[in-house]
């Protein structure tokens, strides 16, 4: 009977780890997703800054042109 407890918990012992294993993969698949989604979130944002960057830039341009023309009026 003791033969039978020890083959017993020694069988156990793989599933336990395989469950163990099994949630830290888990584990590191949210994380995983979750840093996927903040770099999304991310690169959405910095996109969103290159476009007004880009906005800002054609504006300084614009007034430069202006600036320019008003000076050879003048």
């Amino acid at each position: 009977m003791q033969y039978k407890n020890k083959d017993h918990a020694n069988a156990s012992a793989p599933l336990m780890e395989q469950l163990a294993n099994s949630a830290k993969l888990s584990a590191l698949i949210l994380c995983l997703d979750q840093a996927q989604l903040l770099s999304e979130q991310l690169l959405n944002e910095l996109n969103s800054r290159d476009k007004r960057i880009n906005a800002i830039e054609q504006e300084l341009l614009q007034a430069q042109q202006e600036i320019k023309q008003l000076k050879s009026t003048h």
